[in-house]
């Protein structure tokens, strides 16, 4: 995998609020690369689940979601998780697949969605997913998962 000039290094923040007084669900944005696993530690305590963006626009879509695969495995296998391809134009279904593959290759099932990350309904539709995965009990044995 060719490591990229530049990378941006963040801990992107931001919340969304949830109907009537029901609260609001807090929205960390993580790196992906094995560099940067410390800031994990940051979210980790009351983390309920994970959204792993996957950038369809970039060439190293895979490297980059198999890295972050890698680096939280075995968080990831203790959440429900979602993973949403972002910046695809409309032939995302080849990295769907691809993603999949990805998932099983490091012991995970998660649902794999397409999303516009700049359309709100499109952010909320990923959330609610992963809710109704909390909401309805996420089990890693129903998922397929080992501990």
């Amino acid at each position: 995998m060719a490591m990229k000039d530049t990378t941006t290094v963040a801990l992107d923040y931001g919340e969304l609020r949830l109907d009537g007084d029901n609260g609001r669900l807090l929205l960390y944005g993580l790196p992906g690369q094995s560099r940067f696993s410390y800031m994990f530690e940051v979210v980790r305590t009351g983390l309920f689940g994970a959204i792993l963006l996957v950038d369809a626009s970039s060439e190293d879509a895979i490297d980059g979601l198999s890295e972050t695969l890698e680096t939280y495995r075995d968080d990831l296998k203790a959440i429900p998780i979602v993973v949403a391809i972002n910046k695809s134009d409309g032939s995302s279904h080849a990295l769907g697949l691809r993603c999949q593959q990805e998932l099983h290759a490091h012991g995970l099932v998660a649902p794999v969605m397409t999303l516009d990350a700049r359309r709100r309904e499109d952010v909320v539709q990923v959330f609610e997913v992963l809710l109704t995965l909390l909401e309805f009990g996420f089990d890693h044995v129903k998922m397929g998962r080992t501990a």
